[in-house]
């Protein structure tokens, strides 16, 4: 049975341990590359707790190349790097050409997994292959519960990027839109910072109040320049709600530009019925035994 060490990013630890446990055919550990646990090792105490595992799986795909060169050179460990979403648009957007090079020298020396469409896409325009393996940090599955009668939407919309989020759209919209509530969340507000009155803001939405709070919606918006596969956007779908998103996905309306938002959601504001053939397909596709066999097809691949 081939063992498998995925080292994560903390945000993901326990989701991934939870899709550990249920790998047929793999033995899996999870830890969190945050602390002593991983990152504060020497490279010879990495070395040692990587020994015992044929597999190395790093989940938010953030390692060195010079550590990646002594796993794969000297201790001759099959790597994967995952990448999720904020973390390979720092690399493309921020890191310059130095950072590009890095990483296609990193792609001869391990193998690149992604979460959605897009991640996948941006490393094809680099010339770099990748698997895709759909991830989700929450439980998908039948559930029960209620569709509103009032017109409320939410709106994912990080205050520290507000730009990569595109939030001179969720201004237009409140303004062309003033019949509807909109929920703004995560949101910290700034100095002076007015917005108009049918937008109410939420600070943090925690991670198993989420669904009770998208019971209170019905369109889900998230409009990213850049995105991997959202948590937000397939709970959403998981009890029916209409969704806008800037990428195509089952059950979901893609906008790439305000016209294309604002037509989506007039239709979709005014539905009295949840969205079932979406709800149904994310149910089936996103539940745990679907995703832990597809961690199980990505380790078998080159065997």
């Amino acid at each position: 049975m081939k063992k498998v060490l995925i080292i994560s990013h903390p945000n993901f630890t326990n989701g991934l341990k939870i899709i550990a446990s249920e790998i047929p055919g793999i033995s899996a550990d999870v830890i969190s590359f945050k602390g002593n646990l991983f990152e504060k090792k020497s490279l010879f105490e990495k070395g040692r707790l990587l020994s015992n595992y044929d597999i190395v799986h790093f989940f938010w795909a953030y390692i060195r190349l010079f550590d990646l060169l002594y796993f794969k050179l000297f201790l001759r460990k099959r790597i994967i790097n995952n990448f999720i979403g904020s973390d390979l648009y720092k690399i493309l957007s921020e890191g310059g050409f130095r950072k590009r090079t890095e990483l296609r020298l990193c792609s001869h020396l391990s193998e690149y997994a992604v979460t959605g469409g897009i991640l996948k896409n941006e490393l094809n325009e680099l010339g770099i292959n990748s698997v895709r393996v759909d991830f989700i940090n929450s439980e998908i599955r039948k559930r029960e519960y209620t569709y509103p009668s009032e017109k409320v939407a939410a709106v994912y919309l990080p205050s520290m990027s507000k730009d990569v989020y595109n939030f001179h759209f969720l201004l237009k919209l409140a303004e062309n839109f003033p019949d509807v509530v909109f929920i703004w969340f995560p949101y910290k507000r700034e100095m002076n910072e007015k917005l108009p009155g049918n937008i109410t803001t939420v600070e943090y939405v925690e991670h198993e109040k989420i669904f009770s709070f998208f019971n209170e919606v019905r369109v889900f918006i998230r409009l990213p320049l850049h995105d991997g596969l959202p948590n937000t956007l397939i709970e959403s779908l998981n009890i029916g709600r209409w969704a806008i998103w800037s990428s195509d996905h089952y059950g979901v309306s893609k906008a790439e530009n305000y016209d294309e938002l604002a037509e989506h959601f007039s239709i979709l504001i005014e539905k009295e019925e949840p969205n079932i053939d979406a709800e149904k397909y994310v149910t089936e596709q996103y539940n745990l035994k679907k995703i832990s066999w597809n961690f199980s097809e990505l380790y078998k691949l080159n065997s």
